[in-house]
């Protein structure tokens, strides 16, 4: 099967599929398409399109994670900044300080999937946490805060050398560890 790139007409923006492929929204202007003439145009109304959103089934970070950890990482040892699937379990204290510095709430449910410490000596006190609400950051300038999934969904994701810069923020970890997590950043968009 061939994979077809769409581009919006108002901005050119990436096109992405939802309610099984019968619908486009532009990443970038938001703008909405039909995109199959199967599909009525009842169903094109805004509401009923994001009615068939909430219906999908819930995203499964635990399966994501541990898909991620699997298909990129070849060797754990080679990891220093990014703590996910089977390197997170294994490494408890790095929830605790994420907890405290990026301060998530711990009476809250939301757990914990993915973390990237960029700090030298691992504090981490600069990077982020990715939990089932969204993402817990401080970011390389001192700011700290929460980015919502759909937010993040609708961010750009660059990276440059050893930096990731995602929703505004940007965050500095070795080259080789940043090729390998804007991969991951870039499938958890799709």
């Amino acid at each position: 099967m061939e994979a077809v790139s769409m581009k919006c007409p108002n901005c050119m923006g990436d096109v992405i599929p939802y309610g099984n492929g019968k619908y486009g929204r532009c990443n970038s202007c938001d703008s909405v398409f039909k995109l199959r003439d199967d599909v009525d145009e009842e169903a094109y109304d805004e509401d009923e399109i994001d009615d068939e959103d909430d219906e999908e089934e819930a995203f499964d970070f635990e399966e994501f994670f541990d898909d991620a950890y699997d298909t990129y990482v070849d060797d754990p040892d080679e990891l220093s900044d990014c703590y996910f699937g089977k390197r997170l379990e294994d490494n408890g204290y790095k929830k605790d300080a994420a907890i405290k510095h990026f301060e998530i709430d711990e009476d809250d449910e939301d757990e914990i999937w993915c973390i990237v410490d960029t700090t030298i000596f691992g504090s981490c006190k600069v990077g982020f946490a990715m939990t089932t609400s969204g993402i817990y950051f401080v970011d390389e300038d001192g700011e700290s805060g929460f980015i919502d999934w759909d937010e993040y969904d609708e961010s750009r994701i660059k990276r440059d050398g050893g930096a990731i810069t995602f929703c505004g923020h940007k965050f500095i970890l070795s080259s080789d560890e940043a090729r390998l997590f804007v991969r991951i950043l870039r499938d958890l968009q799709e």
